[in-house]
């Protein structure tokens, strides 16, 4: 196995006032590809991720991690595909480059999930077409990761005959006026949190010099330009050096050119299923983001962690249809997904919807009641209202394209029955998870097993094991407290 890195960043030169022009934003990326499609184009990883940054236009790619692969990436569950290449690395978004098709289509990627820990990423057919057409699919891809839908129906305008995010190869080099509208949507919403994430200069491969804005390896800072570098406070910009007196002059962790404190909040927890983390006093970065081992029970144990989110239905249909929504009976989603449409699946049976067995229906469409307001994501979907025994089952097809997968089934991860998960399509026993963290014994009764399978101690517990008394946190955490 062979490894190289990809970054990907994005810069303020994007062409459209969508109202965070101040800040650079970046997403890290790591590429897998066949090696033999690699070898097959006589190009070696280094020069090949060249020709694709090139045309990346208003986004700028640096390796990060590329990694040479002839495994099964991608699997097929019920017709839809799965990726169990994206479950592997929380830090950085992934991409799948192929040469093989799969039904036809150019590239597949989820939409609004860039931040995701498990969703961020999606696959890239690279066949018989130019590096300038793939450079379109791959920037396609990235873009409804981003966000951003397809322009098709929608009054948009990009300065050419077609945009990015038309559907379709159409090889274009723009990005529309809906898409930035899209984009501008997930940062306004919190969905691009990461972006604002600054790698640390070990973990980017560039073609470096000083001037780029990038810390290469050998770098301390990189200001940018003169001009740029006359704002900047801490960095020597001519040998992007630090200053005299600067201990840093970037990161989460840093201000006013010195190392925060030790035990400060650097990143918050967002809900249960997640741990806050620290900066550690002697770094400009804040620590690795971890969050509760999978499989810890959450939401009062009606459900599970899965990936740093409790994932079940209520919350499921909130986020489609508002925040008085919840999950429809489970007679709802039986007469529903017993009928194998559009509206009520379990997935493809070749090329015909699948209808799901009584046991999985759970785990099909989403079906959901109490519905007050209608779904906001870029585009008007397809709603479907289904009686059912003295209610109404609500459901959805967003018709993205066949390029996206379908958000309007139930999530994976969500608890379908006493110690039972869905999965594929399936409702599956939550041994899947391989949660064995037995906090009782590991962390004597007072924290749970983080995603490294370390305590997290409560407040006045401290690590490793929370059996003696502290300030909380772990040992990925960063520490909690700073003495002051």
């Amino acid at each position: 196995m062979e490894f190289f890195r990809f970054t990907l960043f994005y810069h303020t030169v994007i062409p459209f006032a969508v109202g965070f022009q101040q800040t650079s934003r970046l997403s890290s990326y790591e590429i897998i590809t066949p090696w033999r499609l690699t070898r097959e184009r006589r190009e070696a990883p280094r020069p090949y991720s060249k020709q694709v940054n090139v045309f990346m236009l208003n986004i700028q790619l640096m390796l990060l991690g590329w990694n040479l692969d002839n495994g099964n990436l991608i699997s097929t569950a019920g017709g839809y595909y799965v990726f169990p290449f994206l479950q592997v690395h929380f830090i950085t978004s992934t991409f799948s480059f192929r040469k093989k098709g799969f039904g036809g289509t150019a590239g597949m990627a989820f939409v609004g999930t860039v931040c995701s820990r498990s969703h961020a990423g999606g696959i890239n057919v690279f066949g018989q077409i130019t590096v300038e057409t793939f450079a379109s699919i791959v920037a396609h891809e990235l873009g409804h990761n981003l966000g951003m839908n397809h322009d098709d129906g929608r009054d948009c305008f990009c300065g050419a005959k077609s945009c990015i995010m038309n559907s379709g190869a159409s090889g274009s080099r723009n990005f529309s006026s809906c898409s930035a509208e899209d984009f501008e949507k997930l940062t306004l919403n919190k969905g691009g949190n990461c972006l604002l994430n600054i790698p640390k200069p070990d973990e980017a491969y560039s073609a470096p010099f000083c001037g780029n804005k990038l810390v290469d390896p050998g770098e301390e800072c990189d200001c940018g330009t003169p001009k740029d570098c006359e704002l900047d406070p801490c960095c020597e910009g001519s040998t992007c050096k630090l200053k005299s007196f600067a201990e840093c002059a970037y990161g989460d962790c840093c201000k006013d050119c010195q190392f925060l404190p030790g035990g400060t909040l650097c990143r918050g927890k967002t809900n249960e299923c997640d741990v806050p983390e620290y900066c550690n006093g002697s770094s400009q970065f804040c620590q690795p983001d971890v969050f509760i081992q999978n499989g810890y029970p959450c939401q009062n144990s009606k459900a599970y962690c899965y990936n740093g989110m409790c994932q079940y239905y209520d919350a499921q249909c909130q986020v489609i249809f508002g925040s008085k929504a919840k999950a429809a009976p489970r007679d709802c989603f039986i007469d529903v997904n017993s009928k194998g449409d559009r509206f009520g699946n379990c997935g493809f049976s070749g090329n015909e919807y699948k209808k799901c067995a009584t046991g999985n229906a759970l785990c099909g469409k989403l079906q959901c009641e109490n519905v007050q307001g209608m779904p906001v994501f870029g585009i008007v979907p397809a709603i479907i209202q289904s009686p059912s025994r003295g209610t109404t089952c609500w459901g959805v097809d967003f018709q993205l394209g066949s390029d996206v997968p379908d958000p309007g089934m139930v999530n994976e991860g969500t608890k379908c029955g006493a110690g039972k998960i869905c999965r594929n399509f399936q409702c599956v026993n939550a041994s899947v998870l391989n949660y064995d963290c037995d906090v009782q014994a590991k962390c004597h009764g007072h924290g749970v097993c983080n995603s490294n399978k370390n305590c997290h101690c409560e407040n006045g517990w401290a690590p490793p094991h929370c059996e003696s008394k502290g300030y909380g946190g772990s040992v990925d955490s960063g520490p909690t407290y700073n003495g002051k």
